[in-house]
């Protein structure tokens, strides 16, 4: 089975833009790329991610990504919007 059959795409998407604006507002707050310790953390950010998308099976992964077919609540996005601002005070 093919890994890109396997998974889907917009599980893919999610992942790589959820380690792309956690790194940039790490980096960002920072203002400097030298921060080994935030390498690392991005780097098992990813590792984990890659994991996820191989290990759950690809039903539960979109039952996941939306549970009950619904839309997300406003509260994820305020959760979502709690875990940035905890990365930009991080940095």
């Amino acid at each position: 089975m093919v890994i890109q059959d396997r998974i889907p795409r917009s599980a893919m998407l999610s992942m790589v833009a959820m380690v792309l604006v956690c790194a940039s507002v790490l980096f960002g707050a920072a203002g400097r790329l030298d921060i080994v310790e935030f390498w690392c953390w991005i780097i098992e950010l990813a590792a984990i991610c890659v994991a996820t998308l191989l290990l759950i099976e690809p039903d539960l992964l979109r039952e996941r990504m939306r549970p009950a077919g619904q839309r997300l609540s406003l509260g994820y996005y305020l959760t979502t919007l709690l875990c940035v601002v905890d990365l930009a005070v991080a940095g």
